[in-house]
């Protein structure tokens, strides 16, 4: 059977291709089916008036697709409107020091590291970013931790532009000069020796009118805390145990004049008993039982050392004054035995804390 083909469009483009089909037959094949193929011909343009199917498969496709598409489009658009802005990033300032010309800074002890802290306001273009591993200051919780016993190569590493040292380590102290990088040594023993750390470091820092409002505030606030614990009062002798050397309670590092720590229990309205001429000094079982002192005042390093020390104290030292009329003070902040500019906080809360437990 002749088949039309199967895009035509109009009526007439139907007939004419039908008939094109019937005469690309031979001749005797055409004479033979010439009356069939018209009347095929006819039937088949009448029949197929209407649209292919693929035309109807197309609209009812758009007519389904459509409100869907049209749903996506509202709830995506629903959605961005509703979230927040990008984010914009703050501007940088542009004084501040950019990555490249901020000098580092190492401090190889608790106090220098507050003192430079103290000193050096950020943004700035100096930056401390190793400190020694006995700071307890949250601020250098991030900060790399170096002790001053075989950390050579590691500050080397870090090419720092100042390292801030005590005096017990010279050695240290003539590898890095010798590789030219800056050093300053200070031991921070006597309230001199904190302020000429503060006007040196703040001098190599480009701080200097900063170092005199701070050593202006320092000396003020000592000034006025002696005037609210000390005045018009007498003295009492009171021997300063900084820390115990073993764990046996037997060995004993003291502190007394010139220690900063004698001054600074001096403006509470004390008198450190002087063991030695130095300002810190070692003694013994034996030494402590001799001197037998009325006070003391033992510095513990938190609450758990001291009640670790007033208990072990009352028991091997049963006959001392200071235990038998309850004037062994175990005082737990350690902050005290960090000398810096921040020590006139922590001789008012010595101060207001000796004030509270004696009469």
């Amino acid at each position: 059977m002749l088949r039309p083909f199967k895009n035509s469009v109009t009526r007439r483009d139907k007939a004419l291709k039908c008939h094109l089909t019937a005469y690309r037959l031979s001749l005797p094949q055409r004479k033979t089916l010439k009356q069939q193929t018209t009347a095929y011909c006819l039937t088949m343009t009448d029949s197929n008036d209407q649209k292919p199917d693929f035309y109807q498969r197309r609209r009812k496709a758009a007519v389904f697709f459509l409100p869907i598409i049209l749903i996506i489009w509202i709830c995506a658009y629903l959605y961005y409107r509703n979230q927040p802005p990008a984010y914009d990033p703050p501007q940088s300032d542009s004084t501040a020091p950019s990555i490249d010309n901020v000098k580092k800074v190492v401090a190889l002890t608790p106090s220098l590291t507050e003192t430079f802290w103290a000193l050096n306001p950020e943004p700035s273009d100096y930056k401390l970013v190793a400190t020694s591993p006995f700071t307890q200051d949250p601020r250098a919780q991030n900060l790399l931790r170096l002790d001053s016993a075989g950390s050579l190569e590691q500050i080397v590493a870090l090419r720092p532009a100042l390292v801030l040292l005590h005096p017990v380590d010279s050695r240290l102290r003539e590898q890095l000069e010798s590789m030219h990088i800056p050093t300053l040594s200070y031991a921070m023993d006597t309230l001199e020796d904190i302020d000429r750390a503060i006007t040196d470091i703040a001098e190599h820092i480009n701080q200097k009118d900063r170092a005199e409002i701070l050593l202006d505030i320092m000396h003020r606030d000592l000034k006025r805390n002696a005037e609210q614990f000390a005045a018009n009062k007498t003295p009492r002798d009171i021997l300063i145990i900084v820390d115990r050397l073993d764990a046996r309670l037997l060995q004993f590092y003291t502190a007394q004049a010139p220690a900063y720590l004698a001054d600074l229990v001096e403006g509470c309205g004390y008198k450190a008993i002087q063991v030695s001429s130095d300002a810190w000094a070692r003694i013994s079982a034996e030494q402590l039982i001799e001197l037998n002192p009325e006070r003391i005042l033992f510095i513990a390093h938190d609450i758990d050392d001291a009640e670790f020390i007033h208990s072990e104290m009352r028991k091997l030292y049963p006959t001392l004054q200071a235990v038998t009329q309850n004037r062994l003070f175990v005082y737990d902040d350690p902050k005290l035995t960090v000398p810096s500019p921040n020590i006139v906080h922590s001789q008012y809360r010595l101060c207001s804390w000796l004030k509270m437990i004696t009469p």
